[in-house]
């Protein structure tokens, strides 16, 4: 999404268009599964653009391959999780002691 983007102003049309809508709802889709499982930084853009789901117009449109775009030039980067240094609440031993101490054993 455009930084400082306005999607507030874009006016709405009275008719929308459906397959536009639908095409749109589709890419919100995909990149909502992008950013749950590859790019979780996208999350904010996303929330404020599945807004405008039943209601998207070519400009929310814009935005959104923006936001695709984004996603493709960053398909190379990858997420380094760290939990080898972290000691996990779900390893055996801790895991037991957690659900002790929540009552649940």
């Amino acid at each position: 999404m455009i930084c400082n983007a306005d999607l507030d102003s874009i006016p709405i049309s009275v008719k929308p268009d459906l397959v536009y809508i639908f095409k749109f709802q589709k890419l919100i889709g995909e990149l909502m599964f992008l950013g749950v499982n590859t790019s979780p930084e996208i999350s904010y853009a996303l929330s404020v653009l599945s807004r405008y789901l039943t209601k998207a117009t070519t400009q929310h449109g814009i935005h959104a391959k923006h936001l695709l775009r984004y996603v493709w030039g960053r398909r190379h980067a990858k997420l380094t999780w760290c939990a080898g240094k972290v000691n996990s609440p779900f390893k055996q031993d801790n895991f037991i002691l957690l659900l002790i101490r929540v009552g649940l054993m």
